[in-house]
């Protein structure tokens, strides 16, 4: 972001603090975090009062780092506007009162995004949007100078702050929406107006929320209702709320152009399918508008990106890439770091690592994986806490439950899961699902009986691994448990990590000596 401070009080609906901006100083960047390690010489800083903290509570902080400006609420200037006068008389910033620090942010947000004339890409669904954004700004930077939103900003700080961060040389700015309340993405995809939009996919993410699917299909339909003049809508048909989208707003959208992506229907503009499904990778096969191609490897782990895939490859389209562009442009796509990555472990047993979040989409794309013929060896999974299920939680630990023993049932002692360990505030519930779901009561142990448990029955997993299999609940990551864990691996085992992002599982992973990690 570059503005001109004489420019910026009327811009947010602010007054300056006694001082006025010289007319050609230039603001350039912004920040709403006090610990934030870069330079903030021309910056501006917001202090927004947060659910958890309030930014004004760390303003004296942010004072000793040569800011530019600094953004306050009129409450607090008029509070200690003796102690800000003083303070500016020692130093160069300026202060700038408003009645609400976001909505000033926002204002900010909005006119950066009036003055570019780069296009914003923006994506939303219950899952699949960062990994989506990610395959995006791959497939597009062949051909265009991309930028995309850093990490998960996709709510109410996060997108305005992605947005101030966009560059004026931009041909393209990817932007990721989310979801934390009613009305969010309506809010939110007013303030970037989207010139190309997607709906991955309706799924059970924030239905403790909203309640039911239909009622997050109505919020994640509004990105397609606040985008641009021109705006390309793109579409997945394989959805059943997303095909219902479709069909409604070609009758209220006539004029708009659409696209729609799938791996079913043939008759999308962009249909990709699965010629293999391989342990590291996948093989595409299907047609990009007129344009086929087969045998097309992309090294991304499980299948249940193919539908981020074709995603990527429509808005790519909507983007004006060529379909024989985007064909070849596909093989560049691959995962960021900590979703479906295989880590080898100096032992020689390998991690199918996948912490980035846990959705109940995800989680089932993970076992899809990790328990089906193509990943070989003897199998441990590894569970943390899942943040993102709301009051769906206990009934989807039952069907984890559930699936994991009829996979144990119908499964042979070679593809049996060797040890499940959950780690985290809901193992109890997972220890109580898995009880009811037929696991030996006696073999879900947690807290101190692991020990004695380990000592006592480890042997017997040598003996009848059919009828034994521990379970370990413990509420923090164990590392007693951890160790032994690595004490009897070898290269014939295969491990996966799966938990929200909150719970670190890195921890875990570090104990086991990887020799081949890329930190989150």
């Amino acid at each position: 972001m570059k503005i001109y401070a004489k420019d910026f009080c009327q811009i947010v609906q602010g007054q300056w603090l006694a001082k006025e901006p010289s007319l050609d100083g230039v603001l350039n960047g912004v920040s709403i975090d006090s610990r934030d390690p870069e330079d903030f010489s021309q910056k501006v800083f917001f202090a927004i009062k947060g659910q958890r903290r309030d930014g004004h509570d760390f303003v004296w902080d942010v004072l000793k780092k040569d800011i530019g400006v600094l953004v306050v609420c009129s409450d607090f200037a008029k509070r200690f506007s003796s102690r800000l006068l003083e303070a500016q008389c020692n130093q160069s910033f300026l202060v700038c009162s408003v009645k609400d620090t976001l909505v000033a942010l926002h204002r900010l947000a909005q006119h950066w995004r009036q003055q570019n004339k780069w296009k914003v890409i923006g994506i939303t669904g219950s899952a699949g949007k960062t990994s989506t954004k990610h395959f995006c700004q791959l497939l597009l930077e062949q051909h265009f100078k991309v930028k995309s939103s850093p990490k998960s900003f996709n709510n109410h700080y996060g997108v305005p702050l992605a947005i101030l961060s966009a560059s004026e040389d931009l041909d393209f700015f990817i932007q990721e929406i989310g979801m934390n309340q009613k009305g969010e993405i309506a809010f939110l995809s007013q303030l970037v107006q989207p010139d190309i939009a997607v709906v991955l996919q309706v799924g059970s993410s924030h239905i403790g929320l909203l309640g039911s699917k239909e009622e997050i299909a109505k919020e994640k339909e509004q990105i397609y209702h606040h985008t641009s003049r021109d705006a390309v809508l793109v579409f997945n048909r394989d959805n059943v709320y997303t095909q219902s989208m479709l069909e409604k707003i070609k009758k209220l959208m006539p004029t708009k152009t659409i696209l729609s992506f799938s791996s079913q229907d043939a008759s999308a503009d962009v249909f990709l399918s699965l010629k293999e499904v391989l342990e590291d990778s996948l093989v595409l096969t299907g047609h990009i508008e007129k344009e086929t191609a087969s045998n097309i490897k992309v090294n991304i782990v499980g299948s249940a990106h193919l539908s981020n895939l074709s995603a990527a490859g429509a808005v790519a389209m909507a983007a004006g890439m060529k379909p024989d562009q985007i064909w070849q442009a596909l093989p560049a796509c691959k995962l960021p770091p900590g979703r479906n990555q295989w880590v080898n472990l100096k032992c020689g047993a390998r991690v199918l690592f996948d912490a980035y979040n846990a959705s109940a989409e995800s989680v089932m794309a993970l076992l899809d994986h990790f328990l089906s013929f193509i990943i070989q060896g003897k199998r441990i999974l590894i569970l943390g806490d899942f943040l993102e299920m709301g009051s769906y939680l206990e009934p989807f630990h039952q069907h984890l439950a559930d699936r994991l023993y009829r996979y144990q049932q119908e499964s042979d002692s070679q593809q049996q899961l060797h040890r499940i360990w959950f780690i985290g505030s809901q193992a109890e519930l997972f220890g109580q699902s898995m009880a009811k779901a037929g696991w030996l009561k006696q073999n879900i142990v947690c807290g101190e009986e692991v020990k004695q448990h380990w000592n006592k029955k480890v042997n017997e997993l040598k003996q009848n691994a059919t009828h034994f299999v521990p379970v370990y609940l413990s509420n923090s990551d164990d590392l007693y448990l951890a160790d032994k864990i690595l004490s009897m691996l070898d290269p014939s085992f295969v491990l996966a990590l799966k938990a929200s992002r909150k719970m670190q599982m890195e921890k875990i992973l570090d104990r086991w000596q990887p020799v081949d990690f890329h930190a989150l």
